[in-house]
C-alpha cells in the first residue's frame, strides 16, 4: 500500500504488485492515498478541476503528456528537498558503493545528502 504523510487510512486503495492499473487509475491511487480531493490536486497542478475528474474516470486521456504526469504524481507526494532534482529519484536505492566509488567533492556531497534521506527514511520506520 502506499502510505503519504498526513493521507487517510480509511480511504487508501490497496496496492497491489499484480495489478494492471490504467494511468487514469494510477492517478487516482497516489491522490487518493495521499488524502487530496480533485480539487486540491488539480489546484497543486494548476489543472482544470472538470478535466481531471474525467482524466481520473478515464476519459480525455488523450490529452495527458508524460509532463504532466510527472507533475501530477509529484503533487501527491511529500515535499521533496531544494537539490532533489540534481540527481534521480531512483538512486535512493542505489548503493553509493555502485558502479563506482564518488570521487568528486560534488559526488561526495550529493551520496551524502542521499544517505541523509535514508537516515531520516529509516528513523521514521
Amino acid at each position: 500500500m502506499l502510505a503519504y504523510p498526513g493521507a487517510v487510512a480509511a480511504q487508501q486503495i490497496p496496492d497491489h504488485e499484480d495489478d494492471a492499473l490504467s494511468t487514469s487509475e494510477y492517478v487516482r491511487r497516489h491522490r487518493v492515498n495521499a488524502g487530496l480531493s480533485v480539487e486540491e490536486l488539480a489546484t497543486r497542478v494548476g489543472v482544470n478541476t472538470t478535466w481531471l475528474a474525467a482524466f481520473e474516470e478515464g476519459r480525455r486521456t488523450d490529452e495527458l503528456t508524460y509532463d504532466l504526469l510527472l507533475a501530477l504524481v509529484r503533487a501527491t507526494q511529500p515535499p521533496r528537498p531544494d537539490w532533489w532534482d540534481e540527481g534521480h529519484e531512483h538512486d535512493l536505492h542505489l548503493g553509493p558503493h555502485g558502479a563506482a566509488d564518488p570521487k568528486s567533492p560534488s559526488e561526495k556531497r550529493y551520496w551524502a545528502r542521499i544517505e541523509s534521506v535514508r537516515a531520516t527514511n529509516r528513523a521514521r520506520g
